[in-house]
């Protein structure tokens, strides 16, 4: 939680300058300790950010170097072939844990595809459920 500044009270009227002065001194200078809503730079964290349980909303784009959820590490791989190998029934993508739903990344294509079926010649889907290669 942000530290609140602490400010002087003014108890009489204008002969107060300097404790007014002061005063917006410290507001400034706790500006300084805050999140900006527009962005406006240096808006970076020094330390973590507690949420208390609250959710994050309305992400556009997550860019992080690591992911724990519920304390378990999250990894990605991406299987990757090119559309030769996706064709070519005795390549490894078609011969070694094929499974069905498993997804490649076509680097040719630069499109996804999924395995209808576990044997080495089954066909790969692309995104609208055609078949895009069929291993021979």
């Amino acid at each position: 939680m942000a530290t609140a500044p602490t400010v002087v009270t003014v108890s009489s009227g204008y002969f107060s300058a300097e404790t007014m002065n002061a005063n917006f001194t410290v507001l400034a200078d706790a500006f300084e300790d805050v999140l900006s809503l527009s962005g406006t730079t240096p808006n970076s964290m020094s330390a973590d950010l507690d949420m208390n349980s609250q959710d994050i909303i309305n992400v556009a784009d997550l860019s992080c170097t690591g992911l724990t959820v519920n304390g378990v590490a999250v990894t990605v791989s991406a299987f990757t072939a090119t559309t030769t190998e996706l064709a070519d029934v005795s390549d490894a993508i078609n011969t070694s844990n094929k499974a069905i739903g498993k997804m490649v990344f076509n680097t040719t294509t630069g499109a996804p595809v999924w395995a209808v079926g576990t044997a080495a010649a089954s066909v790969w889907n692309d995104a609208t459920g055609s078949t895009a290669h069929t291993p021979v």
